[in-house]
């Protein structure tokens, strides 16, 4: 998870925006959204590391693993609905295709 954060935060400190990358075919959002989206997703990384730390050396491994697959998916999906109303307020709506076409 600190890579994630480091390549997202090192990425926009030489302006590129790896999540415009990953997501610009279908999201059409101005540089300065993107870059605070960049910014949000690379401090939920930083988050998930220290959340991470923190099971894996207070708990047993056992609740450790299922930490990881029962946990992180659903908290990455709730992060990642909480950023519906953002990407929905900053969206560009210029080359989205009409319902007659």
């Amino acid at each position: 998870y600190v890579i994630f954060a480091a390549v997202l935060a090192g990425g926009l400190l030489n302006n590129k925006l790896f999540i415009r990358t990953v997501l610009g075919q279908s999201v059409q959002l101005p540089d300065a959204a993107w870059r605070v989206l960049t910014w949000r997703w690379a401090g939920f990384f930083l988050a998930l590391a220290v959340a991470n730390e923190f099971v894996w050396r207070s708990f047993s491994t056992n609740i450790w693993v299922a930490f990881k697959v029962w946990g992180v998916f659903p908290l990455t999906l709730l992060f990642a609905l909480a950023q519906t109303p953002f990407i929905v307020r900053h969206q560009i709506e210029g080359n989205a295709p009409s319902a007659e076409q």
